[in-house]
C-alpha cells in the first residue's frame, strides 16, 4: 500500500490597505493645471482646468471641486461630475476677486479615489468698477461679486434709468466729474429711483421717481447722501427722501433739511426739458456744495452742487 502525503502550502500575503484600490496605468502621474494668467478681471471669466490622461480599472467618474478663499475663510464646492473616462478638461467660470484652487478626483466604482490639486489661482483685488466702461448698468456693477464693502462704483456721464437697489454693501456710488451730467432717473412704473441701506451716494441728480414713501431715495439703514440734486420726484410721504435718518449733506431739494448744507429750493437748471442741467448763474446750488477744499471748483471757489461742480467741472 502506497502512502501519499499531501502537502498543503498556505501563502499569506500581508499588506497595508490602499486608499485607492484601482491602480492607474503604470508610470502615469496624475496632475491638475489651470490656465488663468493672473491679470485683473472685472467680469466673470472662463478658466480651463486640465488633468493627466491616465487609465484606471473600474472607472466611475471624475469629480471636479473648487475652493474659494476670502480672508481666513476657505470653502470647497463641487463644480462637476464627469462620467466620460476619456475626459481631461473642464471649463469653469471665476467671478470674484479672491483666491481659488481646483482639485480633481478619479473615482472608481468602489468609491475609492486618487486626487490632485492645481496651483492656487489668485485674482487681484478690484477696488472700483466703472459704469458704463466695465458694466453698462449701475445695478449690475453694484451686484457684481467684485464690489465688496469699501469699494466704489464710478458712474460716468449719462442718464441711467431704473429702480436701483444698492443694498447690503457698504460701498460708494460716486459720479465722476467729466463733460456730461450724471442722472439716475426712474424707469417705467412706480417705484423709488434709489433704495439703499448702507454706503454712500455722491454727486448725482435724481429725477422722475414716484412711490408711496419716496419717489427719489429711500434709506433702509445707515446711508450718506452727498453733493446730490434731487428734483421732480413724487410720493405720498417725504416724496424726495425717506426716512429722516439718512445723512444728507450739501444736497438740494430735501423736504427734511437735517444734514449739513442741505437746501430745499429750485436749482435753476439752464434748460432741463432739453437735457441741459448746467446751473444758471443765480442758482442757489452754486458754491453750496462740499466745503472740503479737495472738492473746490477749478477757480478755487467752493464746490457747486451736482455733477458740474468740483475741480474738473468746467473742463468742457
Amino acid at each position: 500500500m502506497k502512502h501519499f502525503s499531501l502537502l498543503f502550502l498556505f501563502i499569506i500575503f500581508l499588506s497595508c490597505e490602499s486608499p485607492f484600490a484601482t491602480k492607474p496605468t503604470e508610470g502615469d502621474v496624475f496632475e491638475v493645471t489651470q490656465d488663468y494668467d493672473g491679470e485683473k478681471i472685472y467680469h466673470p471669466t472662463a478658466v480651463i482646468i486640465e488633468w493627466s490622461n491616465i487609465t484606471i480599472k473600474n472607472f466611475k467618474e471624475f469629480l471636479v471641486e473648487r475652493s474659494i478663499t476670502i480672508g481666513d475663510s476657505t470653502v470647497w464646492e463641487e463644480r462637476a461630475r464627469i462620467l466620460d473616462s476619456l475626459s481631461t478638461v473642464y471649463t469653469d467660470t471665476i467671478d470674484d476677486d479672491a483666491t481659488f484652487q481646483y482639485r480633481v478626483q478619479i473615482v472608481d466604482k468602489d468609491d475609492q479615489f486618487i486626487v490632485a490639486h492645481s496651483e492656487p489661482l489668485i485674482v487681484p483685488n478690484v477696488q472700483a468698477l466703472r459704469v458704463p466702461n466695465d458694466y453698462e448698468n449701475p445695478q449690475n456693477a453694484f451686484d457684481s461679486k467684485f464690489i465688496d464693502d469699501g469699494d466704489t462704483v464710478k458712474i460716468y456721464p449719462g442718464l441711467y434709468q431704473g429702480h436701483f437697489e444698492f443694498m447690503d454693501k457698504d460701498a460708494v456710488i460716486r459720479a465722476i466729474t467729466i463733460p456730461e451730467i450724471t442722472l439716475f432717473g426712474a424707469d417705467v412704473g412706480l417705484g423709488s429711483v434709489v433704495k439703499m441701506n448702507r454706503g454712500i451716494l455722491e454727486g448725482h441728480t435724481i429725477i422722475d421717481g414716484y412711490a408711496l414713501s419716496s419717489g427719489a431715495i429711500v434709506n433702509f439703514g445707515n446711508v450718506s447722501i452727498l453733493n446730490t440734486v434731487v428734483w421732480k420726484n413724487g410720493g405720498e410721504i417725504d416724496y424726495r427722501l425717506y426716512p429722516r435718518s439718512a445723512t444728507y449733506t450739501d444736497s438740494d431739494e430735501f423736504r427734511v433739511q437735517s444734514g449739513t448744507g442741505n437746501i430745499n429750493t429750485d436749482p435753476f437748471f439752464e434748460n432741463p426739458s432739453n437735457g441741459n442741467f448746467h446751473l444758471k448763474s443765480d442758482s442757489p446750488c452754486i458754491n453750496a456744495g462740499n466745503t472740503d477744499s479737495i472738492y473746490n471748483n477749478s477757480n478755487g471757489s467752493r464746490n457747486d452742487m451736482g455733477i458740474y461742480g468740483g475741480p474738473y467741472g468746467d473742463d468742457w
